[in-house]
């Protein structure tokens, strides 16, 4: 019976297409049309100590006050290893949310990367994770626990963007009763660092033993190897977190410390500097009609975002007098591609340096020993030409100083440890560098069309910032600004 109430108050739909343990992400799957439960059984009584949705009241006040008229974006981004990549519970928790919240600009993103515990997804984070600027974060990783890579992760989510976390306990494995007590351990201390980073805690561990309880099921039963959920495992795994996106009493000002928001269509705030004979304000926001003239918006923040309800032509930006173009932490490269091996990537991390141009990056490997631990490499970019060669005794630069790479990056050992078959040379990895933001915005919105919730300048260092905005020709009416602080210190 409380399975077919969670059902019904869930409003899944039907899905026809039964999901196998270990696929990867489905592109064939619509997310519009629902999850079919298949398997799951009753779930466990919720935690009594928790009040579901606490911690992600921004996240659920923006997708259950979305309209037709009004839309909130909202970004979701999964990030872990296998488990989360199965994608269970990306599939059940985004079509639970696109059922219930239609209305809401949804955006659901799942980069995780197979046996990519704590260490390694410390470093696929600055490309995979931050460039994102998620509004909510659901994460689980197994290690870090000895290095303390698994809350480092959790403080540069805090730092470095303003989203909302949720942090997940492992499930139970099939490995054996010393590996158990680890698990236990870790999860323990996962508990701990999602109140002390002030996160969503879903306990699968807790209730996936009651599961097994109340079920009379076998570890193994939920399995379809010694850790990888079967469909019934991956229905539970996503179900235990699906229950927690729940909206609780809430008021922006309970995320004023991260995200603040200013209604231009309710009057122009004081720190605003614009000259009124160019801008005015009326019932729909801000508007200049060609006439000209900067916008100035003093703010403390890490990103700004503007919600533009109509606007055609061009704006110019700038941030504390300069193109964004010409502020190195505006810039991204993407994740490097993989090996010829495996889907993994080739290199874990690229650190950009000076002025980067949007361009692609090559390095083409050379040579690699039979074990991996030994390489060489040349680097070219495709705007920059030749960048000079590197291997696995040092730290590379290149010699217009943009890109750095470092030997413990490169993942040819992990390939060929996993796929226990040699890494055939030459082969060649790829990345882009690309700008995360425009110098000039292009304004492309007509008429009555849905609001268009636009990313200004981002990831800047701490600090008092200064953007500007400059109609170079064209239409803008601007009806809300976004300030986010991606800066809280533990």
């Amino acid at each position: 019976m409380i399975y077919r109430i969670f059902i019904l108050v869930m409003s899944f739909s039907i899905l026809s297409s039964i999901c196998h343990a270990l696929d990867d992400l489905n592109e064939n799957w619509n997310p519009e049309v629902g999850y079919d439960f298949r398997y799951l059984k009753e779930l466990p009584e919720p935690s009594k100590d928790l009040r579901y949705g606490e911690h992600m009241k921004r996240t659920m006040h923006l997708l259950s006050t979305s309209t037709k008229e009004r839309p909130n974006k909202v970004k979701i981004l999964f990030y872990g290893q296998s488990i989360t990549r199965q994608d269970y519970s990306r599939k059940i928790i985004e079509a639970m949310l696109r059922e219930k919240f239609p209305h809401a600009q949804l955006e659901v993103l799942n980069p995780a990367i197979g046996g990519y515990q704590a260490p390694r997804s410390l470093l696929t984070m600055h490309h995979t994770l931050i460039p994102e600027q998620p509004d909510l974060v659901v994460f689980h990783v197994y290690g870090g626990e000895d290095d303390g890579s698994y809350e480092e992760i959790l403080k540069r989510i805090r730092e470095e963007t303003s989203a909302e976390l949720v942090c997940v306990t492992h499930h139970l494995d099939n490995y054996g009763p010393e590996q158990e007590t680890q698990r236990d351990e870790a999860s323990q201390l996962r508990r701990d660092l999602a109140r002390k980073y002030n996160a969503e805690l879903v306990d699968v561990r807790k209730h996936w033993r009651r599961y097994l309880e109340m079920h009379d099921l076998r570890v193994e039963d939920l399995l379809v190897d010694k850790i990888h959920h079967n469909q019934h495992g991956g229905e539970l795994w996503g179900a235990l977190q699906a229950r927690h996106f729940q909206v609780q009493p809430a008021n922006p000002i309970d995320w004023d410390d991260r995200v603040s928001q200013f209604d231009l269509r309710e009057g122009v705030p004081d720190f605003l500097r614009l000259d009124p004979s160019k801008w005015s304000a009326d019932a729909e926001g801000l508007r200049n009609n060609g006439a000209g003239g900067i916008l100035t918006i003093p703010f403390e923040g890490s990103r700004l975002d503007a919600v533009i309800q109509q606007g055609r032509g061009r704006a110019e930006i700038r941030v504390d007098g300069r193109k964004p173009s010409e502020i190195l932490s505006n810039w991204a490269a993407n994740l490097p591609s993989q090996t010829p091996i495996d889907y993994r990537p080739a290199i874990m991390r690229v650190i950009l340096h000076g002025q980067p141009v949007e361009e692609t990056w090559r390095v083409t490997v050379e040579w690699c020993s039979d074990d991996g631990n030994e390489f060489i490499y040349s680097v070219r970019g495709s705007i920059s030409g030749d960048q000079g060669e590197g291997d696995h005794t040092s730290v590379y630069r290149s010699k217009n100083d943009i890109i750095e790479l470092r030997p413990e990056w490169f993942t040819m050992e992990h390939a060929i440890r996993i796929k226990r078959e040699p890494i055939p040379t030459p082969f060649e990895i790829t990345w882009s560098v690309y700008p995360m933001v425009p110098d000039v915005l292009e304004l492309s919105i007509a008429g009555k069309k849905p609001i268009r919730q636009t990313t200004l300048v981002q990831c800047l260092p701490d600090g008092a910032h200064e953007l500007t905005i400059g109609l170079l020709d064209g239409v803008i009416c601007i009806e809300e600004i976004l300030i986010y602080k991606g800066t809280t210190r533990y």
